[in-house]
């Protein structure tokens, strides 16, 4: 495994952390067969944008979703996402209306795609399961 020694990924993840506690074993489970990958995304991602002031984590959660709902074919990643954007004060109705809002700019299948992983997420935060951390 790669050493990523300037402190990004330990920053990260403790990001991440504060806000989804078991984000270590969630970010294991998305690529188990490369690490570095992880490594490197939590870095990047979490350690070095999202430190920065100029949006809230919040925010971030929204364009987030918004460009993985546009994108398409990531519904492992969007799941994790979901979480996250609960854990960051997002409510279902505001992630839902984020889905319906990408749906006049990216299309009606992919919209229709991530209310349906959003679904599924928001209803095992609901009902108090552990939703699901990736394939």
């Amino acid at each position: 495994m790669t050493t990523i020694e300037d402190g990004r990924y330990e920053a990260g993840l403790d990001l991440l952390a504060s806000r989804v506690p078991d984000a270590a074993d969630r970010i294991r489970t998305l690529v188990p067969d490369e690490p570095d990958l992880s490594r490197y995304a939590v870095s990047f991602i979490y350690g070095e944008l999202c430190q920065r002031p100029q949006l809230s984590m919040r925010d971030r959660s929204l364009v987030t979703l918004a460009v993985l709902a546009a994108i398409g074919a990531a519904e492992d990643i969007l799941t994790q996402h979901v979480v996250l954007a609960r854990a960051v004060g997002l409510t279902g109705a505001e992630i839902m209306e984020a889905f319906l809002h990408t749906a006049a700019y990216a299309g009606f299948p992919r919209a229709v795609t991530a209310t349906r992983v959003a679904s599924g997420v928001l209803a095992a935060l609901n009902g108090a399961q552990a939703p699901p951390t990736g394939s």
